[in-house]
């Protein structure tokens, strides 16, 4: 068992005895079916996936307004004058390039 894995029992007050176990025999052990349960309570929120809708969210409110709007093209227009090659394909193709010669 992983440190990471162990922590995540311990902190959910999990005993783990269950692990030492075949898997096929884990459903007729009842500290299995508690943590089973346990676990499955848990509501799981995907932080960094909130923070994008959110930050999305705000950029789009504050782009609506024709003096934010203009600044964000004139940003958009900077950086692709800065560095005017970064599409996908010019960029997998550079990636490649450096593939082949660190070999």
């Amino acid at each position: 068992m992983t440190l990471i894995l162990g922590s995540f029992f311990q902190i959910l007050g999990i005993k783990t005895h269950f692990l030492n176990q075949p898997t096929f025999e884990w459903s007729r052990n009842a500290r299995y079916e508690a943590a089973k349960q346990k676990i499955r309570s848990l509501s799981c929120t995907n932080d960094l996936a909130e923070r994008s809708v959110r930050m999305s969210s705000d950029f789009l409110s504050a782009a609506k307004i024709e003096k934010n709007y203009q600044n964000v093209v004139q940003v958009v227009e900077d950086s692709r004058d800065e560095k005017p090659d970064l599409r996908r394909k010019s960029c997998k193709r550079k990636l490649n390039l450096c593939n082949t010669t660190d070999k």
